[in-house]
């Protein structure tokens, strides 16, 4: 969920951060022609679809996100021969309904269409195929603002900021490659032609780059947390191990043995089952600010060298303590082998 604190309501996203970097917001994507996007002007002003698949986030939605600032546009193809392609624009943005979500796009880069004839790259066509539609209005089937005779939606059974018609066409009909429809399908005219209905399709715009350098502030875990906030405490956060993984919430313990503690395993209540399958092991489960496992693969990028300590409470009201130095466990290929180092405490060994 994102806000833009536009005086509008949250709405969900798919960020794309292995991109080019990371820190994308996907507007469109087509994959495999699951959701019909001949659809009318009320449903492309709201968005349809599910945004960890095919989907169109909505006219207004796209406009709330552009409208204040410069933003680039990428564009990731691809085709049913295994080929991919990306156009990049600088400076993209749409308008609001008044204007008809009027398109608003920047400087061309890309390789979506470079012909290579003997090693020798030949660069007649650049491969843009949005520029031509620059300063266009949106139009559907209900809805027509083109500037053309008849309805290019109604003929073309699609939507986009046509002219007369088009040089691209990414919300078409998904016909499956090489087609005898010209201009119909999923089309970006100065790659694959106007015969040529491309696989995939994605539109994004670089506005998750705020979480992006979010991602980047995290702590790699709670002991870089206490050496960066010597007044942080003991609560729930959000690491990043820079390992290429994705951050996760993890419980700090800020208040035992000098705190910076990541607490990976908490039992207290019996509230949570621990009899689990390996792929919830692996995964983890529970809420960190309560009973809960971390995770096997997030103890294993964990722990790589360290040591841990375990508390443990009777219902007595009596503790003790274990500690090890050089905790790690193994990677899945390992079947998460644990290492353990030297024994100290008061509690005995629990690991021999």
């Amino acid at each position: 969920m994102i806000n833009i604190h536009d005086g509008g309501e949250p709405f969900r996203v798919y960020c794309d951060m292995d991109t080019e970097g990371g820190g994308w917001t996907v507007f469109q994507r087509r994959e495999d022609g699951s959701m019909n996007f001949y659809r009318n002007w009320a449903t492309y002003k709201a968005g349809f679809g599910n945004v960890n698949s095919e989907h169109w986030l909505g006219n207004d939605n796209i406009h709330r996100l552009t409208s204040d600032g410069h933003f680039e546009l990428r564009v990731d193809m691809s085709t049913f021969e295994g080929e991919s392609a990306y156009a990049h624009y600088g400076n993209f943005r749409i308008g609001d309904e008044g204007s008809n979500y009027k398109l608003i796009c920047g400087n061309y880069s890309g390789n979506a269409g470079k012909d290579l004839l003997s090693h020798i790259i030949i660069i007649f066509i650049l491969g843009d195929s949005l520029t031509g539609h620059n300063n266009l209005q949106f139009s559907t089937f209900d809805q027509d603002h083109d500037t053309s005779a008849s309805s290019c939606s109604v003929s073309l059974k699609a939507a986009w900021w046509y002219g007369g018609c088009h040089s691209s066409n990414l919300n078409g009909l998904y016909l499956g490659g090489t087609t005898d429809q010209n201009a119909k399908g999923v089309v970006w005219g100065n790659w694959k032609g106007h015969y040529y209905s491309l696989k995939t399709t994605e539109m994004k715009i670089q506005t998750c780059s705020m979480l992006k350098q979010l991602f980047k502030d995290y702590p790699q875990d709670c002991t870089d947390l206490l050496e960066r906030n010597s007044e942080a405490t003991s609560g729930a956060y959000m690491i990043n191990i820079r390992d290429g993984g994705k951050p996760f919430r993890v419980y700090c313990d800020m208040d035992t043995d000098g705190g910076g503690w990541t607490v990976f395993q908490t039992r207290e209540d019996g509230s949570m089952g621990f009899y689990r399958n390996w792929a919830a092991y692996k995964a983890g489960f529970g809420n960190v600010n309560g009973e809960h496992w971390l995770g096997n693969d997030n103890i294993y990028r964990l722990t790589s060298d360290g040591h841990f300590e375990l508390n443990m409470s009777t219902f007595e009201g009596r503790s003790a303590y274990t500690h090890y130095d050089n905790f790690r466990i193994g990677d899945e290929r390992s079947n998460y082998k644990l290492t353990f180092g030297t024994y100290s405490g008061n509690a005995g060994r629990v690991f021999s």
